[in-house]
């Protein structure tokens, strides 16, 4: 009975920290995503570009290398600048392609309310943070659009500050073939968790337990709504690990019992060589037993 209490409240106590966990996770995000917002707005007045943007009718070449120049400057993965009509003009991804529709329409629908906004979108099998920020000269002329791919190494710093293993996934594919993005998983548990991504269906928002080449684990799912699909994060935290304190203590608590019990039939052993007759054990027995020790001396 005191076992079982025992478990529930770690179980409990763990439960609680993964969500704790996921809400220190979506804090972070959001912190990441405003220093995102803030570095495009900073690009988007940068004299040297806009210069050069103003000239890319004429040398599109040009244009393309000042803003190649831009997104080593801002570390981005990508950068893309669409038309106010939302057409695609440049895409340092994709040099050559231009003159076709914005792949992300609605981003720019709410940069047109806020002035600048930010998104995940998913482009190929890849997973970004995107910015959106008008190119300004001095009014609106274009949308500038750094985006900042999610890969392993960000789910990684992400996970040294809020201890969970972290995994970003497409959900998009109507067959229920969910995309690996993204996660602090490596090896064997990385093929593991790809089998168990097609294999179960996690419940948003709920704690589940899954096994990882034969390790257990609380998940959390929280949706990631993105621009061209649907991703999803997964939030974990090794139940074996995590219950080893609880269970360090259950076995203290055994070998005390154990202990105590083997104390206890010692003490019971020697009082039966001290009087090995059941006659001592009564109060009129022990008293003859005197008083014949008596007679003797």
């Amino acid at each position: 009975m005191v076992k079982r209490a025992n478990r529930q409240h770690a179980l409990a106590q763990i439960e609680a920290s993964l969500r704790a966990g996921a809400h220190i996770f979506e804090k972070l995000i959001e912190q990441r995503n405003l220093q995102i917002t803030s570095a495009a707005a900073i690009l988007s007045r940068d004299h040297a570009f806009q210069v050069a943007f103003a000239g890319a009718e004429q040398d599109r070449a040009t244009t393309l290398s000042a803003l190649e120049s831009l997104q080593t400057r801002s570390k981005a993965d990508l950068v893309l600048i669409a038309s106010l009509d939302k057409e695609l003009l440049f895409d340092t991804r994709r040099p050559a392609l231009h003159g076709v529709a914005f792949p992300f329409p609605q981003l720019i629908e709410k940069a047109e309310t806020s002035e600048t906004t930010y998104g995940f979108v998913v482009q190929g099998k890849e997973l970004y943070a995107m910015a959106i920020t008008p190119l300004r000269a001095p009014d609106p002329i274009a949308w500038l659009c750094p985006a900042f791919r999610i890969n392993d190494a960000f789910a990684r710093e992400i996970k040294a500050y809020s201890d969970l293993e972290i995994t970003f996934f497409d959900q998009s594919d109507p067959r229920k073939i969910h995309v690996l993005l993204a996660t602090t998983f490596d090896g064997k548990k990385r093929e593991a968790l790809v089998s168990t991504l097609q294999e179960r269906a996690f419940v948003p928002k709920q704690i589940t337990d899954v096994s990882l080449n034969r390790e257990r684990y609380v998940s959390y799912l929280l949706p990631l709504p993105t621009e061209t699909g649907t991703a999803a994060v997964l939030l974990q935290r090794s139940l074996d690990r995590e219950l080893a304190p609880y269970l360090r203590l259950e076995r203290t608590y055994v070998v005390l019992a154990l202990l105590g019990l083997q104390f206890r039939l010692r003490l019971e052993s020697g009082s039966r060589a001290a009087c090995p007759n059941q006659f001592c054990s009564s109060p009129k027995g022990r008293a003859k037993s005197g008083k014949a020790t008596t007679n003797i001396a």
